[in-house]
């Protein structure tokens, strides 16, 4: 059968549509009592829901991550059998999957990788072979693949990188080359594509960026021009574009956000107005648009939020929403730490401890 739309929401689109654009610009992140720490790690791929931590000024000793979103605000996720620490790290695509570390209460205060839904809430993920604790990074875009790294009980309490399934419960990614250590971080939006790094035994178990699949294991996606170290971030929906930090060998070992791809290789992302450093945290779907944190070369070298494009190259996110018409706060952004699929919308932190959601998307799109 034909779907045909109502003359009502005909007409709605279309006066939406010839409408001049309104844009939300940015805003700051809020609901912790008394102005205190709110760290934002993620936000999910429709541009809904934001994740991370935050502490309350009334029991500094405690962590706990939250979900936020406009219409309800920022929603205490819980405690793992009455732990004192919690951190969101992950979302699924539509932010109805959340996944982190929590302290088990019921472990010596473990660490241990969870995953959270609004009908099920905390849900403990375990560990390698009953090693000592395990932490999550991220998950697919229906929320039915985490990934992390956890201790192996079965090798000593190695760390090792690892995916989680219903089906397969905890499973390792094993090594490189025999290296000491593995790490997942990312994930592709079907699950079957992991990014992260690993010891390159190889190498006298220099850090390297991965990439992993079932198919090939474990994968070192290389160095910056002969650089030493490499680490992977995060991964477009696809896969095939993988982001993070490495050393340039042509920079004096500098380090240098950079984006990898399949039929390029590695490719660093430079500097932010001839700062020393960049680092990449998050990468649209399409692998179009790159987020992360920079030095500041006009600004003595401070820690800045950035944006990359092809096009416009590596800019501040406030000179990204001037671009855009848009005015930023007067707190500066020193971070970017995610950004949605479609690469419009970004979150991270202000000067100060502070969270912001920046959108260049019209009023009508958000939330």
């Amino acid at each position: 059968m034909q779907y045909q739309a109502s003359p009502v929401s005909s007409a709605l689109t279309a006066r939406l549509l010839a409408a001049e654009p309104e844009f939300v610009g940015l805003e700051r992140i809020s609901g912790v009592a008394g102005d205190g720490y709110l760290r934002v790690t993620a936000v999910s791929a429709d541009g809904q829901h934001v994740v991370g931590m935050f502490a309350d000024p009334a029991d500094t000793l405690s962590l706990s991550a939250f979900l936020w979103t406009r219409a309800g605000g920022l929603q205490r996720l819980g405690s793992l059998n009455g732990g004192r620490y919690c951190s969101a790290e992950g979302i699924s695509a539509y932010g109805r999957v959340v996944v982190g570390t929590a302290e088990d209460g019921a472990a010596e205060g473990a660490d241990r990788a969870f995953r959270w839904t609004r009908q099920g809430g905390l849900h403990d993920l375990g560990t390698l072979n009953y090693g000592r604790y395990s932490h999550a990074y991220a998950c697919s875009a229906d929320g039915l693949v985490v990934v992390g790294d956890a201790a192996d009980g079965a090798i000593g309490h190695a760390c090792r990188g690892f995916y989680w399934t219903f089906a397969s419960g905890m499973r390792s990614l094993g090594v490189l080359n025999g290296g000491l250590t593995s790490h997942a971080c990312a994930v592709s939006a079907n699950g079957r594509v992991i990014a992260g790094y690993a010891d390159d035994g190889a190498h006298d178990n220099a850090r390297r960026a991965v990439r992993w699949t079932e198919q090939d294991g474990l994968r070192s996606l290389g160095t910056l021009n002969g650089g030493h170290y490499s680490t992977a971030t995060a991964i477009s929906a696809d896969g095939r574009t993988i982001v993070g930090v490495a050393s340039d060998g042509h920079a004096g070992e500098a380090l240098r956000a950079f984006v990898w791809r399949e039929d390029s290789g590695m490719r660093s992302l430079g500097g932010l107005n001839g700062g020393l450093v960049s680092r990449a945290n998050a990468v649209s779907a399409d692998g179009a648009v790159v987020v992360g944190v920079a030095s500041d070369g006009e600004a003595g070298n401070e820690e800045r939020g950035f944006v990359w494009t092809a096009e416009g190259g590596m800019r501040s996110v406030e000179n990204w929403l001037y671009e855009h018409g848009l005015a930023a706060a007067a707190v500066p952004v020193v971070q970017a730490n995610g950004v949605s699929a479609d690469g419009q919308l970004l979150v991270g932190q202000l000067d100060g401890e502070r969270a912001f959601i920046a959108s260049v998307r019209p009023r009508w799109l958000q939330f």
